[in-house]
Order: structure tokens, then sequence, then C-alpha cells
């Protein structure tokens, strides 16, 4: 027997998507989680500008958002804070050092050990990111900390009258234990985040390896580097001029190391109130996975009263949409309006 009658017709229409005020077909590409969300972004561009050489003159291809920018834009933050700091590091080494060859020591400290945890991180197949560039802010200051420290016992022995050879030996090989496990400590500390199983060790693991690398490659390379540039550029001899008067905050702190050390009692028991500080505070303080920042950019949801026709509500839509077209800080937008599309504005703002 008969079962139905087909014939051609037009679909009815369910979902209504738009691009800037305008009829459009929304595509969003997400990448994998292995994923690069810059090379992915400059790859779906290229595409783009094969495809208009294709496409109608009237139609036009544009992105409504880029994720890519937000991640460029911390990533150029980022690096701009490392080079920031690392010029007021060494500002202030040269100022309290009061020796530019010490404080060259330090400027050939940071790249070359910046350069060794680049090839690392090539080696263990990572990229740089908000999270490696972030370990490598962190780790900065530490890498200068092993440095100067260095510099500075050899500095000692020389002024005490040791030859540059006795005085690079000796300081080294006295201050290496302290300096090894200085840098254990921190890599302790930090290596628990290499065991955070899902996505918060997806964010903290890259963190953590990368910093655990920068100390690992300081610390081999102030026992080993800054050795060899002192006696290459160390005098041979720096006498401490006799009769130098020690300055009020080193006489300030003589005063109160040896204060401390002969009633070693008190700072222990201030100890107590200052735990128990933390601890009070630790338990006020709100917590959260990832802070607040702008993306620059939000989605609205919107929802009409239920029996609502399509229609009426593309034209309801419509307003918000010469609302937005109106406003400077709105760049563009993109909508979905129906009742199996999800229906909301994702608009993105300058």
């Amino acid at each position: 027997g008969q079962i139905a009658d087909v014939s051609e017709g037009i679909e009815r229409k369910t979902v209504i998507a738009t691009g800037h005020g305008q009829e459009a077909v929304l595509l969003n590409i997400v990448r994998t989680p292995e994923g690069n969300t810059i090379q992915v972004a400059d790859d779906v561009r290229a595409e783009m500008a094969r495809l208009r050489t294709d496409l109608p003159s009237d139609i036009e291809l544009r992105p409504f958002y880029d994720q890519s920018e937000i991640v460029r834009e911390s990533e150029s933050s980022v690096v701009e804070a490392i080079a920031v700091g690392s010029v007021l590091a060494l500002i202030v080494v040269a100022m309290f050092l009061r020796n530019l060859r010490a404080a060259f020591v330090t400027l050939i400290m940071l790249p070359a050990t910046l350069l060794i945890t680049f090839a690392a991180l090539r080696l263990l197949h990572m990229t740089l990111n908000i999270m490696t560039l972030g370990a490598i802010a962190i780790a900065l200051g530490l890498v200068i900390d092993d440095a100067i420290v260095v510099v500075e016992h050899i500095f000692l022995r020389i002024e005490q009258g040791h030859s540059r050879f006795a005085a690079i030996r000796n300081g080294t090989r006295e201050i290496a234990p302290a300096l090894v496990g200085s840098s254990l400590a921190t890599i302790v500390t930090f290596a628990p985040l290499l065991l955070l199983p899902g996505v918060t060790g997806m964010f903290f693991g890259p963190l953590a390896l990368t910093l655990i690398a920068t100390l690992v490659v300081s610390l081999g390379l102030s026992l080993t580097l800054v050795p060899i540039l002192a006696h290459a550029i160390f005098p041979h001899s720096l006498l401490h001029p006799e009769g130098k008067r020690d300055s009020l905050f080193e006489r300030t702190y003589a005063a109160v190391a040896h204060w401390t050390l002969r009633f070693k009692w008190v700072p222990i028991v201030l100890l107590v109130p200052l735990v128990a500080a933390v601890y009070t505070l630790f338990g006020k303080l709100q917590t959260g996975f990832m802070p607040e920042f702008d993306e620059g950019a939000f989605v609205l949801d919107y929802h009409m009263p239920a029996g609502t026709s399509l229609a009426e509500t593309d034209r309801a839509m419509k307003l918000v949409e010469g609302i937005l077209g109106k406003t400077d800080s709105v760049e563009t937008w993109s909508r979905l309006t129906g009742a199996r599309s999800g229906s909301g504005l994702e608009v993105t703002a300058l």
C-alpha cells in the first residue's frame, strides 16, 4: 500500500544566524587538546585568504572572534615584563655590588640561562606560552640570586687578599653546598605540581617543569660559567680600603644579627602568632581556579516568551543589534536565533 507522498519543497526555517547584523553562516573552529592556538589561527587565516579568491564578490569572509589575539597579547606582556625585570635587576646588581665587572657576569648569566632553557623546552616538546613564560619570569630573580651569591663570595675572598685563582676556587667550593641546597629546596617545592591530574595539571605542569629546568640550568652555570668569567675579567687583587667605616645599613644589620643570636628564643616565640595569623587569613581568602580577566568579548543569552515566533524573535534581536552597531566600543558580533541553536549573542569589544 501507499505509505506517503514525497515531493520537493522548502525546508522550514528554524534557525537564523547573523554576523555583524547580516545573514551569515557561522563556523566555529576549535583546536584539539594537543593543538597550538596561535598556529591554528594562522592556518585558518591563511585558508580564509585562499578562499576569498574563489568566493563571489558579494560574499564577505571574516573572523568574529579570535582567541589567539588574547594569547598573543598575554605573551607579549609577559615577554615585556621579563625584559623590564631583567634590566631593573641588572641595575640593582650594579648599584649594590658597586662593580661593573660583577654586573657584567650577571648580564652574561641571564641570556645563557634562557638560551639553554629554551633548548631544554624544545627537547621536552614544550612551547612558549603564558605558563612557561610566566615560569621564566618567576625564575629570573632566582637566576640572578645564584649569580650574585657566587660573584659576591669570590669578591669577598679577593678583598681578603687571596689571589684571583685561589679566591675563585675556594669561594666556589665554599658556597656550592649552600647554593645546591637552596636550589633543591625550591625545586622540591614545585615538583609536586608535576603530579597534578586533569586540567589543573595541564596548567601547572608546564609551569613547574619550566621553572625546574631553569633552576637546574642556573645552578649549573653558577658553578661553572661564573667562575670561568670571574677568572677572565675579575682583578687579581682587590684590597678592602683600610679605615673604611661601615655604612648605617651594615651597622644596623650587624646589631640586629648580634641581638638575635644572643636571644635565640625571641624569634621562635614571634613565629607562633605569625603562623596563627597566616592560618587565619588563608581560611578567609576566596578561592578559584582562574583569576578574572577581560577577554575583550562577552556572550549575551536571551529568552523570549514561550510561543514567540522565530520572525518576532528575529525582529526583537535586530533592535539589540542596532544598539550594538551604534556602540563605539563594539567591533563585531555574531548571533544565533532559534529553539535548537542555543540562542545567544557573542560580542567582540575593542
